[in-house]
């Protein structure tokens, strides 16, 4: 080994240093038990390192410095471990949502059909008891009024029914006399939320309208301003769905 490789080399031959193989320290140590100016100069290196390090040591520790530093090392390291909790928890709900969305961007469930459930409905839709389906139509959050001035006794059921692109309640009566041909006539009960009530209250004193199959007719409950029926009926007479005794025009 020459003396510029030595030199090269006397900064990785520190005390308690690992950075030199065992076959380079060997080579370094002949070169410096032979070469008197290498190892006179590793010599006084070797000098500076041991005064810098005991001017080091001499220097006195301030009281709690000790407890200070282990206090802050403490303190950073539960702001790792937050920052880290909360990346783990930002991604944890990432992921959450990501599932969320996926699964209600498939849209609902189907729903299932309870084939006991339509039984037992269109048996109750058959009766009529007006407190009853006003409590019925209530339950889906429509407020109505089932008037008494149609005839009961040709009554089919209720539900909700289609009326100028508006869902509202309508009641279905059907007449199977044996000597008058079969009709039936649909009762839509429209509100004045819907439509305009002073316009229906203006029908309602008319004629039927139509001529052919079906007819149309309007009736009010001067007890119940805001609502209206609207009836669209087939067969004659024209008022064979009224209950005679009961009529409000």
């Amino acid at each position: 080994m020459d003396c510029r490789t030595a030199r090269l080399l006397l900064d990785f031959a520190r005390p308690l240093s690992t950075e030199l193989e065992a076959s380079e320290a060997e080579a370094l140590h002949c070169h410096l038990a032979d070469c008197s100016q290498c190892g006179a100069l590793a010599q006084v290196e070797r000098q500076a390192d041991e005064r810098l390090g005991q001017a080091v040591r001499d220097v006195p520790v301030p009281d709690g410095l000790r407890q200070r530093l282990l206090t802050r090392l403490a303190i950073e390291r539960d702001a790792w471990y937050r920052r880290w909790l909360m990346r783990a928890t930002g991604i944890a709900a990432a992921i959450t949502l990501a599932v969320w969305l996926g699964w209600s961007l498939r849209g609902p469930r189907p729903a299932e059909v309870d084939l006991e459930k339509v039984y037992t409905e269109a048996i109750e839709q058959r009766n009529f008891d007006p407190e009853r389906i006003q409590a019925a139509f209530r339950m889906r959050g429509i407020r109505t009024v089932v008037p008494d001035q149609f005839d009961p006794r040709y009554f089919a059921f209720y539900g909700m029914g289609d009326f100028q692109g508006q869902s509202v309640p309508q009641l279905v009566f059907i007449r199977q006399d044996r000597d008058q041909e079969a009709a039936f006539a649909r009762v839509f009960i429209v509100n004045s939320r819907q439509f305009d009530m002073e316009a229906l209250k203006k029908l309602a004193g008319e004629e039927p309208a139509g001529s052919g199959e079906f007819k149309v007719r309007v009736f009010c409950d001067p007890q119940h301003p805001q609502f209206a029926y609207v009836v669209l009926y087939t067969g004659g007479p024209d008022d064979w769905f009224l209950n005679k005794s009961n009529t409000r025009a």
